[in-house]
């Protein structure tokens, strides 16, 4: 039979669901006026207060707890921290204490509460803070603005790390040596240039046209300088050729002219101040005194005195003002002397262009090593047996195809049409050959286009004309013998179909 056992009581627990809620909580969570109302009574210290203003759920409940506010501190966390951006405002409405008010500017974290607290910000080194410190773009051009004091100001506009932040602040500068500074300082060229704008100070343009990084602002700057001592320290003083050159263009100032024409160690600008010099003076100067043979050498062109030509000619020390020189010389001995004797070809060149003495022309046309100075030579000479020979047996090309345009040796031409192995030589002689043979022969056989084309002009028989029109393999040398048939009245250029 089974035991009889006493009955176990049973044990009472508290539901689980009722889980007890601090005052504080139970005012974040809600829903009415009256339970805020309730749950605020049982809080006694502001602290929490501020807590539940901040984060209620209920803006009405957040307005309940932010009227039980009184400490400026406290309503400065509401304005930073609140959900709702009303609850922020209304927090920072009440606000006055400058320190407090740029809290909120720096670190609420609505952006429209940052904004609206920075505008009631008037304290110059709470604004000067967000200006330099705040992470809000918008709020620290806002802080930059509202500074009064030149000392404040001056400090953003010099050392924000923001550009825009810096450009706020140097539109509200006062202070004339700090703009000088900013305009010579700053890293944004559109920093530099609005203060320049502002800026009537002759030092301070002249060093910023001279020596601003931007050739906009230096070239804007130099427009603005008028005076002759101020655009001669610039075109004088910049290590920028651009604007040196600018400002030598507008310099009068002789001696200015003088040094930059000399000195200059860019080639234009030295071309832009010579070219300014009109007395005879300035240039013999920069004749005597110029550190760079390209102005020299313009100077010497405008030498008239033949002493001083002649001796420039043969004892300068810079060749581009030797052959400068030979191009105004008159004296035949001296020319002579400086086509066979000076180093440099190109003065050799100049020199034996001047010359008008057969036998110097024809000894130095065979003998010097420089086929410009040989050329030169044939260019000058009016022998036509020198001429001849050169066509025939001079080793470069240039001489023979400058000899052979003046060549009248129908023997010498022929030749030279068939046998010259430049193409250049070739083409000038057969455009000078009278032999209608051989300009058949050229039209037909010669292996360049360019003399085939050149000897096609000249062609007389329609026949072969047409057979050059239709068999060339070139095009151009095909054109040419069309054009040239039409001109013969054989056929026009269009008829004439081209090689396949």
């Amino acid at each position: 039979m089974p035991h009889d056992s006493a009955a176990v009581p049973a044990v009472e627990t508290p539901a689980t669901d009722e889980i007890s809620r601090s005052p504080r909580d139970t005012a974040i969570e809600a829903n009415s006026p009256a339970a805020a109302r309730a749950a605020l009574a049982a809080i006694d210290d502001e602290e929490t207060i501020a807590a539940v203003a901040a984060g209620a759920a209920s803006p009405e409940v957040a307005k309940i707890a932010l009227r039980s506010l009184r400490s400026e501190s406290l309503l400065a966390t509401v304005a930073c921290s609140a959900r709702d951006r009303g609850i922020a405002q209304a927090a920072l409405a009440r606000i006055h204490e400058a320190d407090l008010l740029a809290q909120v500017a720096g670190g609420a974290h609505d952006a429209v509460v940052r904004r609206t607290a920075v505008k009631q910000v008037h304290d110059d080194d709470a604004l000067a803070r967000l200006a330099l410190d705040c992470h809000d773009e918008v709020v620290s051009r806002l802080a930059a603005r509202g500074i009064a004091g030149a000392a404040a100001i001056a400090k953003v506009a010099a050392t924000a790390s923001r550009v825009e932040v810096r450009r706020e602040a140097a539109e509200h500068l006062r202070d004339l040596d700090v703009l000088r500074e900013v305009a010579s300082q700053e890293e944004d060229a559109g920093i530099r240039a609005a203060s320049l704008a502002r800026l009537d100070d002759e030092a301070a343009l002249i060093r910023a046209a001279a020596f601003d990084d931007d050739a906009v602002i230096r070239s804007r700057t130099l427009a603005r300088l008028h005076d002759d001592p101020a655009l001669a320290a610039v075109a004088l003083q910049s290590p920028h050729a651009d604007t040196r050159s600018e400002a030598a263009a507008r310099v009068e100032d002789v001696e200015s002219l003088v040094a930059i024409s000399c000195r200059d160690d860019s080639p234009e600008v030295r071309r832009v101040a010579f070219r300014r010099l009109r007395a005879r003076d300035a240039m013999l100067r920069v004749l005597q005194g110029g550190e760079h043979a390209d102005v020299r050498s313009q100077a010497i062109r405008r030498v008239a005195d033949q002493d001083l030509l002649e001796a420039h000619l043969l004892g300068d020390r810079d060749w581009q003002v030797r052959a400068s020189a030979a191009r105004k010389v008159r004296d035949q001995k001296i020319l002579a002397r400086a086509a066979r004797g000076d180093v440099a070809w190109q003065v050799r060149e100049a020199a034996a262009a001047g010359l008008r003495e057969e036998t110097d022309l024809s000894d130095i046309a065979r003998s010097d090593e420089a086929w410009q100075v040989r050329r030169a030579c044939c260019d000058s000479s009016r022998d036509l047996a020198l001429l001849a020979n050169r066509a025939r047996w001079d080793k470069a090309w240039q001489v023979r195809k400058a000899a052979i345009a003046r060549v009248e040796d129908q023997v010498v031409l022929s030749n030279r049409a068939k046998n010259d192995e430049d193409w250049g030589v070739r083409r000038e002689a057969v455009r000078r050959i009278a032999e209608a043979d051989l300009i058949v022969n050229r039209a037909k056989w010669d292996e360049s286009p360019r003399v085939r084309e050149a000897a096609a002009h000249r062609l007389e028989s329609p026949a072969i004309l047409r057979s050059v029109a239709a068999d060339d393999p070139d095009e151009h040398v095909r054109s040419a013998a069309a054009q040239r048939l039409a001109e013969l009245g054989g056929g026009e250029p269009a008829s004439i179909e081209p090689n396949q």
